[in-house]
């Protein structure tokens, strides 16, 4: 019996041994596969020209309006540090013509940048009396042209050509990056755009490498002088002293020396002026040697480290101003002198060029000076500007 247990016992654990071994020598079952979905393309739907153009026009300095805040900033040096009065209190961002491009009122209050601004219908080419409604440097040189066509006539103008015959569409809808300025890089048309040979001369030869074209065949740039801010404040009008022309400045920008005017401004008793970049539509064959080399602007320079922009003749009652090119010098900030006046009539009047009878002068010189875009002529150009050619 005890014998039989113990032979029951043993063939029990070989079988067991047997059945584990047998189990770790089974092969592991192939997983059956999983069926996976095929997937389905996901269709991306190209915008269209209109849909990135409107959303590239965000970002355009025609929407955004960047340009004034920009240069009146504090931050920047600007005119706000003198006023202590935020833009948004001057009417400068809400700023627009005096219709949509099919003529129809605008309502300053409800206003916001639209293609409407500039399209009767989406896709139409603007006429240059669109642009003129805002652009009014521009609209000035017009008017001005047959009065003095010496001054303000233009090669491009006689020819019947528009404005958009030059300036690209990118530039009116942006090009997707946001500018504080146009002289950052948001305007691109060159005069080398169709100009792509010039005539071999003296001048071309020794100045097409260091001296923009407008340097030399830009007539005049103009300039509203002495705006009276106390009036865009209290009464939302617009009023300089007049357009100032007749004059151009040359500054370094760009690695070439290129025409430049400037902007004054006033307000109560304090004072202001910048200098940047500007193309004048003024566009000439050329302008004479003698009108930048030993020119009379310098020879002031030289004699007392002054130049006169503008003075005040209390006789006539009016202000004067110089003509001809102005190089711009390395201590332009003070040896450039200016007279300010201010508007002693109401603010609310309508805006007169030239009012004599409601200007006065003010004071002698600028609280502020600003120049964000260029850079003075060197010390090594004007010893060429000296030499006496022509």
């Amino acid at each position: 019996m005890r014998w039989g247990l113990i032979l029951a016992l043993v063939l029990a654990i070989l079988v067991l041994g047997c059945s584990q071994e047998e189990a770790e020598k089974a092969p592991t079952p192939t997983p059956t596969p999983e069926k996976t979905a095929t997937p389905t393309p996901t269709m991306v739907e190209t915008p269209s020209k209109e849909q990135v153009i409107a959303e590239k026009f965000q970002t355009s300095l025609h929407y955004t309006r960047n340009g004034k805040a920009y240069f009146y900033s504090k931050d920047n040096g600007g005119f706000e540090a003198l006023t202590g009065v935020p833009i948004e209190k001057i009417g400068c961002m809400k700023c627009h013509a005096k219709t949509k491009a099919d003529g129809s009122p605008i309502e300053a209050e409800e206003y916001t940048p639209d293609c409407n601004d500039c399209h009767v219908e989406i896709g139409d080419k603007p006429s240059s009396k669109v642009c003129l409604g805002c652009h009014s440097r521009q609209g000035v040189e017009i008017k001005l042209e047959s009065a003095k066509p010496e001054l303000f006539s233009d090669v491009h103008r006689s020819k019947g050509m528009e404005c958009i015959d030059c300036h690209t569409e990118e530039e009116m809808h942006g090009d997707g990056n946001q500018y504080n300025s146009m002289l950052e890089g948001a305007i691109k048309v060159d005069c080398e755009n169709c100009h792509t040979s010039v005539p071999e001369n003296t001048a071309h030869s020794i100045h097409m490498s260091k001296v923009d074209c407008s340097a030399c065949h830009v007539k005049t740039v103009i300039s509203c002088y002495n705006c009276h801010l106390e009036s865009a404040i209290k009464s939302h009008v617009k009023r300089p002293y007049g357009p100032i022309s007749g004059f151009k400045f040359l500054i370094n920008f760009n690695g070439k020396v290129t025409t430049a005017t400037l902007m004054a401004v006033q307000y109560e008793n304090s004072t202001f002026y910048v200098i940047a970049p500007f193309y004048s539509h003024t566009v000439t064959k050329d302008i004479e040697c003698s009108d930048c080399h030993g020119n009379e602007a310098l020879k002031e320079y030289d004699e007392n480290g002054k130049i006169v922009i503008t003075a005040w003749n209390s006789t006539a009652g009016k202000l004067e101003w110089r003509k001809g090119v102005i190089p711009v010098v390395p201590d332009w900030s003070t040896a450039f002198q200016f007279d300010f006046l201010t508007y002693t009539g109401n603010t609310s009047d309508p805006f007169k060029p030239f009012d004599t009878g409601n200007w006065t002068f003010l004071k002698h010189g600028a609280d502020k000076t600003q120049m964000l875009f260029g850079e003075p002529l060197t010390e090594e150009q004007l010893d060429k500007l000296r030499m006496n050619i022509g």
